[in-house]
């Protein structure tokens, strides 16, 4: 006699060890608020997807789901150029980066294609 097992017949079984797309995202807000290095890859990153107009007027123009908002456009534009000017931001610029950046964590694992 043949011993049957029940064993279910799905191949796609969820995964315990891969993370969820939300404990992506927490994971990259938490280092975006507090790595210097990661978070002034991100800000250059988010400022090359801004259009040129957007670059030089420090605005968003389009709502168009890359780059920085319409909000957060003026004071993040102006620190890009600091940094490509000057190759670094004060104390409390990065602060205000650390702050700010976490907002921009899914985008930027889309961008990696991480999810």
């Amino acid at each position: 006699m043949k011993s049957t097992k029940n064993t279910p017949k799905t191949s796609a079984k969820l995964n315990p060890k891969k993370p969820t797309k939300a404990s992506q995202i927490l994971a990259m807000k938490g280092t975006l608020a507090k790595n210097k290095k990661i978070a002034v890859q991100a800000l250059l990153t988010l400022n090359r997807l801004q259009t040129e107009s957007e670059k030089s007027l420090g605005v968003a123009l389009k709502a168009n789901g890359v780059g920085f908002s319409g909000y957060d456009a003026p004071i993040l534009s102006s620190f890009a150029l600091q940094l490509a000017l000057r190759g670094s931001l004060s104390p409390k610029q990065m602060g205000v980066v650390h702050r700010i950046l976490p907002r921009y964590a899914s985008q930027l694992l889309k961008l990696q294609g991480k999810i």
